[in-house]
């Protein structure tokens, strides 16, 4: 079975009507922050989504947190921490989760930071002052890229996944009003 690479959106151009419709409550996030006044602040504006949150003070925290049973979702590191700073601390985890996605944040906006923290496994990065509505933009585009990739290794594993998704998505589509038909093609190739 042949299944293309999933496509993820650019955060920028996903609808607000998508963020208020995606299940934050069955979502987990690390926020790896030392400075109490900034977790607090990302806490008290992701809160409302319903996303399960738990915080770190610094990047040693974040690799025991990650990799010992935890599982979050998502991790938003801050880079310059205390102990271990984020940098470090996501080479460590991505050597051991790969697939956990992480979002660098930084107060410092350098010139090549951004690739810096792209070469150290972050998948994405956003600067201080944090703007949470482009920063949950980014939190649904991780995921949701995720989600895909999950999608994809279940179809790798078994077929009859593949077939199921597509007829549920074909009565779905019968339920829409004004819809007429819907092409649907599925390449089996070996």
């Amino acid at each position: 079975l042949q299944v293309l690479d999933s496509f993820s959106m650019p955060a920028e151009l996903i609808a607000e009507e998508e963020l208020e419709n995606f299940d934050w409550q069955t979502r987990h996030i690390l926020i790896a922050e030392d400075d109490e006044a900034n977790a607090r602040f990302l806490m008290e504006a992701l809160a409302p989504s319903g996303v399960r949150m738990d915080r770190v003070p610094n990047g040693e925290e974040a690799l025991s947190f990650c990799t010992n049973g935890n599982a979050p979702d998502l991790v938003l590191m801050d880079i310059q921490m205390p102990v271990m700073d984020g940098m470090t601390a996501t080479r460590l985890i991505k050597a051991q989760k790969p697939g956990l996605p992480i979002i660098a944040q930084t107060a410092y906006a350098m010139a090549g930071e951004k690739e810096e923290c792209l070469e150290a496994g972050c998948d994405s990065y956003i600067s201080k002052p944090i703007r949470i509505g482009e920063l949950k933009r980014m939190i649904f585009a991780l995921l949701k890229r995720e989600d895909e990739k999950y999608i994809t290794e279940l179809a790798y594993d078994n077929p009859r996944f593949v077939e199921d998704m597509v007829r549920e998505t074909v009565l779905a589509v019968r339920a829409l009003p004004g819809v007429r038909w819907l092409h649907v093609e599925v390449d089996n190739a070996e």
